[in-house]
């Protein structure tokens, strides 16, 4: 395969302490890869790349640029999207590192060109607010995270991150893209793990093209958002009257579920019953339940089994092991179950 890698300096890793871009590529490279970097760097700009293993194109910047978050132009688009288009020419994979106005316009041509990208969320919002010592502002971290998503991540159908807690977090700010989980260190440890994990990373790239459909088991922010208030006003004091005012039951021992971070519940498909009654005595906290994929993509009931927490049971095989990541983002973030035991 012909992998394009584009950051911002490839030689200081683009400045990205969490993931090395040079050790990566140069472990694909390894394994027969053809391996093309796109960079800017102005003191090397049209000089003799340092590293003869891969091709690098340099992408000259302004002497005096802005910030990429309010900048629209950040280089000459005639000289240097020829550059962009030469790097991608007969490329089966683009790769975009970290957000940035280079990324924004490497990932539109290669999307004109019918060229699968994915991009890489290697930098936590958390060790940024850290590093500069506003940790004390707790909102700090989910601005980054919203910011990152609504001018950069959220035009990507694909998110490479280096562990499941991240794609937790991601999942939780309303990130819609197919995560893929594989850490540096699985790519830099022994020989047996590294050879599985590469081929992982092989496979997603060839896998890219194939997953261009939204992403069934992500929420977004407004539909989070709306599906609690909904939940809240209007499904839990329906369920509240039924088990009260019609069934004249109620809940007995709620206060033992005080503490669990998680938990699974086991029910014969009584609807009008089980799941009112595990609805109730977890909140208000919100259950997220495996279902039969067509009760989910039905107009009716399908939408409004989705807000209350529906997440679709794979149809085939090759379904299965995405279905138990997004079910282990689920856990990580506390918010319903361990699947481990369905």
């Amino acid at each position: 395969m012909i992998i394009v890698f584009v950051v911002n300096n490839y030689y200081t890793d683009g400045g990205i302490s969490e993931f090395s871009v040079k050790d990566f590529a140069e472990k694909l490279s390894l394994r027969g890869h053809k391996i093309r970097i796109i960079t800017y760097d102005t003191d090397h700009t049209g000089k003799k790349n340092w590293d003869n293993s891969f091709e690098i194109f340099h992408i000259s910047k302004l002497r005096n640029p802005i910030t990429w978050l309010f900048c629209r132009k950040q280089y000459k688009l005639s000289a240097e999207l020829s550059i962009i288009n030469k790097a991608l020419s007969g490329a089966d994979a683009v790769h975009i590192c970290q957000p940035s106005i280079l990324g924004r316009v490497v990932y539109k041509v290669a999307e004109r060109a019918g060229i699968p990208v994915i991009a890489g969320f290697y930098t936590k919002p958390e060790n940024i607010i850290r590093n500069i010592g506003q940790d004390w502002f707790i909102p700090s971290a989910h601005i980054i995270y919203f910011l990152w998503r609504w001018f950069f991540y959220r035009k990507f159908l694909h998110i490479h991150c280096l562990s499941k807690s991240v794609a937790a977090q991601l999942r939780s700010h309303g990130y819609k893209a197919w995560l893929y989980v594989i850490s540096d260190e699985d790519i830099s440890n022994e020989q047996d793990s590294l050879n599985l994990n590469m081929k992982r990373m092989e496979s997603i790239y060839l896998s890219l093209s194939k997953k261009q459909n939204k992403n069934e088991y992500a929420k977004g922010l407004l539909f989070q958002l709306f599906s609690r208030l909904f939940y809240m006003g209007f499904a839990i004091p329906l369920m509240q009257f039924w088990m009260r005012v019609v069934l004249g039951a109620k809940i007995k021992g709620k206060s033992n579920l005080r503490g669990l971070h998680g938990a699974v519940t086991v029910c014969n498909h009584v609807h009008f019953l089980d799941s009112v009654i595990v609805s109730l005595a977890l909140f208000p906290r919100k259950a997220t339940f495996p279902t039969f994929a067509k009760n989910v993509k039905s107009l009716w009931p399908g939408k409004i089994v989705r807000i209350l927490g529906g997440v679709p049971i794979p149809e085939n095989f090759s379904e299965v092991k995405t279905f138990f990541d997004e079910m282990e983002s689920v856990k990580l973030k506390h918010f319903s179950m361990k699947w481990n035991f369905f």
